[in-house]
């Protein structure tokens, strides 16, 4: 209750929440222009320095603005063989993922954050090809992705 107090009477409150809950590392999954956008917003609204930031992504496009932030890029596509291992070797309990990819599966980052105390934040809405259908609002994104790969029994949408 004190907390509530001091943050509306000093107007202070995006602060303190960031505060609270200010991540000691981030790992960005897909670095288009969602994963480029919420860069300056992680390092200004979370006071992190670049090294506490990285960015994995399936395409080159964006390292000249990740290197612009200072940011550890690398070019490297998520699968369902390679997953587990790379997230393991970049995220510990408390870490933040956040997946801004169409094609990997939130799913299996979600699973996988589960066993390994990880935070974790989907942004992704983007229709995908594979999934697109005219006539249904739900066909094409994220929604039905995750239903068709829940059903098929996969957790990439390859």
């Amino acid at each position: 209750m004190a907390q509530y107090i001091a943050c509306v009477t000093t107007g202070d409150c995006f602060k303190q929440a960031a505060d609270m809950t200010k991540p000691r590392s981030i790992l960005l999954i897909g670095y288009g222009s969602v994963g480029q956008a919420l860069t300056p917003l992680l390092l200004k609204h979370f006071s992190l320095v670049p090294a506490q930031v990285r960015a994995i992504a399936a395409a080159e496009n964006g390292r000249s603005i990740a290197e612009h932030y200072g940011l550890d890029y690398l070019n490297l596509p998520l699968t369902e063989q390679n997953y587990t291992e790379i997230l393991a070797a970049r995220l510990r309990a408390g870490d933040w993922l956040i997946n801004v990819a169409v094609e990997v599966s939130s799913l299996a980052l979600i699973g996988w954050r589960q066993t390994h105390g990880v935070l974790y934040l989907d942004t992704c809405v983007e229709r995908c090809q594979r999934f697109c259908t005219a006539g249904d609002a739900f066909t094409g994104g994220r929604y039905s992705m995750r239903f068709v790969s829940a059903i098929e029994g996969s957790v990439f949408g390859q």
